[in-house]
């Protein structure tokens, strides 16, 4: 096997680690994304809402950026893996004789080939933005691909539509069989649903024909006996819940303050007017 054919095998090998490498970087991204991105910014870090909005969307732009550096890497990545596989498959022999006896050495095409794709290695935009990791980004953020702010948001800023929102959210991050928020969500390899791993522990407990919380309704999960292999670690979730509860924790810290502050300027009041009953004309 030539020098280049054994390399691309062991490069081969290694696919699952460089694959991971965009995949943890693009679990920070949607963290950040979800914790830092959305309508909800706190003023006090900034002064002011216009200078919030302003750093808001800098931010923005920046997360969305560095997405599309990640998503391009992890395209080219696929496109030279390949090739790589071209390679590998490759096996030349060093030489042989040919029909008049001569000795011949044999070359391997593998240099070329990785050549021609780091030269073709460009991703079109296209590509890019509509990769399910940009997209994902797009919502969370409501920016477009470019990382400038979307049109269509309209005016769904009001208090109640805000609480909406946040109850959707809250109802995403909760397991459907213990109802509570995960704490160590697992991912369904087959359907691709997610359980907290107590709840995997009460589906093998049961026995039942399903390896999915959602039971019947899900194609996939409904005809595998439930077990451990077939479920897997989901971090974005995970990331997903903290995040949540991150900013769950800010917003009640600043209704908090917002509290105390109403009742200091009710005491305020009241001591104002009683002051003036008090005083004594002499």
């Amino acid at each position: 096997m030539s020098s280049a054919s054994a390399l691309s095998t062991q490069i081969l090998m290694a696919t699952a680690d460089y694959k991971k490498g965009f995949a943890d970087v693009n679990a920070i991204l949607q963290s950040m994304a979800s914790e830092y991105g959305g309508e909800e910014t706190d003023c006090d870090i900034f002064g002011d809402r216009k200078t919030a909005q302003k750093h808001v969307a800098e931010f923005r732009k920046k997360i969305m950026a560095a997405s599309s550096i990640n998503v391009t890497g992890s395209a080219v990545l696929d496109k030279s893996l390949t090739t790589l596989h071209t390679v590998s498959i490759q096996v030349p022999t060093p030489g042989s004789l040919n029909e008049e006896g001569e000795y011949v050495i044999h070359t391997s095409n593998a240099t070329s080939l990785m050549a021609d794709t780091l030269k073709n290695a460009s991703i079109p935009k296209k590509t890019v933005d509509t990769h399910e990791w940009t997209a994902s980004l797009c919502k969370k953020m409501n920016v477009l691909p470019s990382g400038s702010t979307s049109k269509k948001r309209g005016r769904a800023n009001s208090d109640d539509e805000i609480q909406m929102e946040e109850a959707d959210k809250s109802k995403a991050l909760k397991c459907t069989l213990t109802s509570n928020f995960f704490v160590n969500p697992m991912k369904n390899k087959l359907c691709g649903h997610v359980v907290d791993k107590s709840g995997v522990a009460q589906m093998m407990k049961a026995k039942k024909e399903q390896s999915c919380p959602l039971g019947v309704s899900c194609a996939k999960g409904k005809k595998q006996k439930c077990s451990w292999d077939l479920y897997e670690e989901d971090e974005e979730m995970r990331l997903k819940v903290e995040s949540y509860r991150r900013r769950e924790k800010k917003r009640e810290e600043k209704r908090r303050r917002e509290d105390d502050d109403d009742a200091i300027d009710v005491d305020e009041e009241e001591g104002g007017e009683g002051g003036e009953e008090d005083v004594e004309v002499l």
